[in-house]
């Protein structure tokens, strides 16, 4: 968030956005407007192609007052904290969790093929993942959740561990 004010008098105002990459994953809503007003400042990883960190500035100008915010944006490549499931042996349920919600669109999510007992699921702002236990013996079993953009850059991966 980004607030926007006026010492005096309401003032309109717009909003301009630059990357160093030139790329559009810098994103400020609304672009115009009267002051004061909140500014909803987002970074979109899948517009960020091929590179992990990127700066940005954002430019709010009105009645002769011009304000220049400077950003940087770095996509986490890290491995996020495993997600678990337990489940009794012979049970023929399936389990679900939601593990991640974005805003993103383009993205791939994919799941480990190792991993046949393991799904996964992309609605618009969501990934939610699945295990099917059917036919496997008692054990631990380990897989994995992979988002990536879509140049192909990885943005998250998700370890999924199951224990029959």
């Amino acid at each position: 968030m980004l607030q926007v004010n006026s010492s005096g008098a309401p003032v309109p105002f717009s909003v301009q956005t630059a990357t160093g990459s030139g790329q559009n994953w810098l994103v400020v809503t609304p672009r115009t407007g009267i002051a004061p007003a909140t500014l909803t400042v987002t970074a979109d990883p899948a517009k960020l192609a091929g590179v992990t960190q990127d700066d940005g500035v954002i430019t709010v100008a009105g009645a002769g007052n011009t304000k220049t915010v400077r950003v940087q944006f770095t996509v986490n490549t890290d491995t996020l904290p495993p997600v678990l499931f337990s489940i009794q042996a012979g049970t023929l349920a399936h389990l679900s969790r939601e593990i991640l919600r974005f805003q993103s669109t383009g993205a791939v999510v994919e799941s480990s093929p190792a991993a046949p007992w393991l799904s996964v699921a992309a609605g618009l702002a969501t990934i939610t993942v699945s295990v099917n236990p059917a036919g496997l013996p008692p054990g631990a079993y380990e897989g994995s959740v992979a988002l990536t953009g879509v140049s192909g850059q990885l943005l998250w991966h998700v370890p999924v561990k199951l224990f029959v």
